[in-house]
């Protein structure tokens, strides 16, 4: 058992480095590459108050695509304003929601019953996790909205008893519904996970069951509510949310969750798998096994019944990183069994694991703080007059977002690439964002390296 200054030394140097990956990330650019950034301007209710123009801010907040975030983001972008930086300050702000995941995770598993050890690996796992770490640099709700979710979970666990903590809970997981309506998954597996975990008997899981829905349908009914009142159309723009996430294959929701981890985490996959299989033979509803492989298992049910089986929504790579943090759980228990095993030998597998483990998070890593954008690529390559005047033409090639498919490229015989990188969607995770399996294998087939070219005369 490590002492306590031990733990927190041990949890605060997990977080620090994880901090300072995703400055550099951040720092790196990216930012406003995906439409959903730019259509989600977190500046806009800023100036829209600065302005006085209550119009547009109700506006803004009437939109269900993402209510909490947009009022949340008036912070980085009154800072981003300050210093002129306002793209990276805002990414900087949400990227730090993805660090307090890491904390709350550590503590997810010390509240239901790991050890330091255990509750350490939780945290380290989810901290070298891929899929969640590229998504910090761009200026998204995902991380908040996931923050959000396991807030309420830790409150479930350790207040949950008590009609008050459940129905609290309910309130922080309908924030993170607010923060991003596509975790609805998310935000019902942390819903039933809290019933079931503090539920007896069918009737008392009854009245969980109501305590916790009325906590996470609150908010969003006021938030409603306020809308009618004030003649908004939140309602009917919640309901037909589910319509906008069509992008893609729908029967593909089955086998997408397995590519995408695989294409980002590689054999983090395979080690997240392989304890999801020994957790068959440890399962403890209540404890940290149960509650892990409940909640993966729970979100992934629910991406695919929504999917394949009613066919309602696409399933996107940013709606399978919701079961990440819950694979973390199960497989920092399978670890943590291996250490307590009094065989030296298995002992020693357990360090083997976590060594590959980070090996392998060390090769992952390296694409996205490598990786070019398109607005960063032609600022950085954008030619001088002297460079301009030696050519007939300069053409910039794949330097946007592709989407389906490559455009095709036709180059005249007689040029010379001046400056090259890899497009983003060359990072493989980044196609399972909206395309289907034809588009995927037609950006994989193609070259779509961002180029500037000149032509000779």
């Amino acid at each position: 058992m490590l002492s306590r200054s031990s733990r927190a030394s041990l949890l605060a140097s997990i977080l620090v480095v994880s901090a300072v990956v995703r400055i550099i990330l951040c720092l790196s650019g990216g930012q406003d590459y995906w439409p959903d950034e730019e259509r989600d301007n977190p500046g806009r209710m800023l100036q829209a108050m600065l302005d006085r123009d209550y119009k547009e801010v109700f506006s803004a907040v009437d939109d269900p695509h993402r209510p909490v975030f947009t009022a949340l983001a008036m912070i980085p972008a009154a800072i981003g304003r300050v210093t002129g930086h306002v793209p990276t300050v805002e990414a900087l702000f949400f990227s730090m929601a993805s660090i307090a995941s890491i904390w709350l995770l550590a503590t997810i598993a010390r509240a239901l019953g790991a050890d330091d050890i255990e509750a350490l690996l939780a945290a380290g796992l989810l901290a070298i996790s891929t899929s969640f770490l590229y998504w910090s640099r761009h200026v998204q709700s995902y991380d908040l909205a996931l923050m959000f979710a396991l807030s309420a979970l830790v409150v479930g666990i350790r207040r949950g008893h008590t009609a008050s903590g459940l129905y609290l809970c309910g309130v922080i997981d309908g924030v993170a519904f607010l923060a991003y309506p596509g975790y609805w998954t998310g935000v019902a597996a942390v819903a039933l996970l809290c019933v079931m975990r503090n539920s007896a008997h069918w009737r008392n899981a009854l009245v969980n069951t109501a305590l916790v829905t009325a906590g996470v349908a609150t908010l969003p009914v006021l938030a409603v509510t306020i809308s009618s009142a004030a003649g908004g159309q939140m309602l009917t723009r919640f309901l037909t949310y589910s319509g906008i996430i069509a992008q893609g294959s729908l029967q593909e929701g089955w086998s997408l969750p397995f590519e995408y981890l695989w294409h980002a985490e590689h054999l983090l996959l395979v080690l997240w798998l392989a304890s999801a299989l020994w957790a068959v033979t440890r399962f403890n509803a209540r404890g940290v096994v149960g509650t892990g492989a409940l909640g993966a298992v729970l979100i992934y049910v629910m991406l695919v019944v929504f999917s394949v089986g009613l066919p309602k929504f696409v399933v996107y790579g940013r709606l399978v990183r919701q079961i990440v943090p819950f694979l973390c759980l199960v497989t920092a228990a399978a670890i943590n069994s291996l250490w307590q095993s009094p065989t030296p030998i298995v002992r020693f597998a357990a360090v083997a694991i976590v060594g590959a483990a980070l090996v392998q998070a060390a090769a992952n890593f390296r694409q996205p703080l490598v990786q070019s954008f398109p607005a960063d690529f032609i600022a950085r390559n954008r030619p001088t007059n002297d460079v301009a005047t030696s050519y007939q033409q300069l053409i910039w090639v794949n330097t946007r977002h592709l989407y389906p498919r490559p455009e095709p490229v036709t180059l005249p015989p007689h040029h010379v690439t001046l400056a090259q990188a890899r497009h983003p969607l060359e990072f493989l995770p980044y196609q399972y964002e909206g395309y289907t399996p034809e588009d995927r294998a037609a950006l994989r087939a193609a070259d779509i390296r961002m180029r500037l070219v000149g032509v000779l005369p």
